[in-house]
């Protein structure tokens, strides 16, 4: 369990957005288990170097999107966050996996022109990176479109020391570009598929409500020289959907 937070996520939006991403993304990563509690009020304002209106202000956020319950006399409890994978034997039987966007045809799919900058990887960007929190990546983020309508919002995280400064510009594959211009191929990856609420940074990014209902995609992407790429993919279950055809299963499965 974390005994201290500090504020070592990205510089950029108030503060207390700021401290609210942080205290998020340790809850996440697991560095505030479920039913535990987070530090004191005075500890938080103490580690992070906060006034208490900025701590109280990201405590709210977190209590509305029912991250945490605070507890008069008691503390800030961590709910659990319903994330734990459920295996099922059906889908060792499926076919195809695709993906199918709800929107009218002719369906005409761009990007938005990418927002570049570096910032030190917070705990759960750090661990899918296999790198020490702290250390500096490329922040790659773009709106999904689908007839002029926003659909999905896409963070990719590349390690400097692998890539000093990523550059794309609008209308160029990213992949593509990593591989023209930087050398880089992936071998395989992996994709990690959950189901989160909306939080106050990605509500605002897709114009919905925070606490939404959002499909959560999740990719590892590896090559020769190991993992070089983390994606976080959030799309708005309206637009968006993905769909798995099974074959022949058992009764019960």
């Amino acid at each position: 369990m974390k005994q201290n937070a500090t504020l070592t996520g990205e510089s950029n939006g108030p503060k207390y957005v700021q401290v609210y991403s942080q205290l998020k993304a340790d809850i996440l990563s697991g560095a505030y288990p479920p039913n535990t509690y987070l530090p004191t009020e005075d500890e938080l304002v103490s580690s992070l170097t906060v006034s208490k209106t900025t701590l109280r202000h990201a405590i709210a956020l977190l209590r509305d999107e029912k991250m945490i319950v605070v507890q008069q006399g008691i503390g800030m409890r961590v709910l659990p966050q319903g994330r734990n994978p459920i295996s099922n034997e059906k889908y060792k039987h499926s076919n195809d996996i695709r993906i199918e966007l709800l929107a009218d045809h002719p369906q005409v799919t761009t990007t938005t022109q990418p927002v570049i900058d570096i910032v030190p990887a917070e705990i759960r960007v750090a661990q899918q990176l296999q790198i020490a929190t702290g250390d500096m990546v490329n922040r790659v983020q773009r709106l999904q479109m689908v007839n002029d309508k926003v659909y999905g919002y896409i963070v990719d995280y590349i390690p400097t020391a692998l890539v000093p400064r990523f550059q794309i510009d609008n209308g160029e594959f990213f992949y593509d570009v990593l591989e023209k211009d930087y050398g880089m191929t992936h071998d395989s990856a992996e994709e990690t598929i959950s189901a989160v609420n909306a939080g106050f940074v990605e509500a605002r990014m897709l114009d919905i409500n925070p606490g939404s209902p959002l499909l959560f995609l999740r990719r590892v992407v590896t090559g020769p020289k190991g993992i070089f790429v983390y994606a976080e993919n959030l799309l708005k279950p309206d637009l968006f959907q993905l769909v798995v055809s099974l074959g022949s299963f058992r009764q019960g499965e």
